[in-house]
């Protein structure tokens, strides 16, 4: 029965884009294709989004991407770290075939690293052939004053990104699909 299940995994794909599972229950808000990219970005509620890319419709490669020029940022970079981690945990496992044991210390180390920035970091890791990168900038808020007009109070700056990439070989073909 085992072999028949994955059979029919390898052979139908999940549709990355129609899983909540996947997203770590992210609603899609919108879907563009790039055909010529081969990649699909998808925008996810609370302005984050993700491109996911690969040859024939196939993901290889995700993207995560989430700045903070929107009124959903609270100014909690553990929170958006926890969450980050836990959608590169479930795509590592769910598209990458990332075994249950390195997807735990994946997520957590993806929250780490946002976590703990600061003024900003850039780290990169390997699970056997899959790669990992966080790429966080981090610029604090502060208050302004403009001449007359009084004081103005510039919010905090966050951009960040976490990109999960992995080839195709003879041992693993991609679990997921962008289209």
């Amino acid at each position: 029965m085992l072999p028949l299940v994955l059979a029919l995994l390898l052979a139908n794909p999940v549709l990355v884009s129609r899983t909540p599972t996947l997203l770590d229950g992210l609603k899609v808000i919108s879907v563009s294709i790039d055909e010529e990219n081969q990649e699909a970005r998808l925008a996810l509620e609370d302005d984050w989004t993700l491109v996911l890319g690969g040859p024939d419709g196939q993901v290889t490669s995700a993207s995560m991407y989430y700045g903070t020029r929107s009124e959903g940022y609270q100014g909690e970079l553990p929170a958006l770290g926890s969450q980050l981690g836990r959608v590169a945990r479930s795509l590592g496992s769910g598209c990458f075939g990332l075994p249950a044991a390195q997807r735990q210390v994946a997520g957590a180390r993806v929250w780490e690293t946002v976590r703990k920035a600061g003024q900003g970091a850039d780290e990169w890791w390997a699970y056997g052939d899959l790669r990992v990168q966080a790429h966080v900038i981090a610029e604090p808020g502060y208050s302004r004053t403009l001449g007359d007009s009084g004081v103005v109070e510039v919010p905090p700056e966050v951009s960040v990104s976490v990109n999960l990439s992995r080839e195709p070989s003879a041992t693993w073909t991609p679990n997921c699909r962008w289209r």
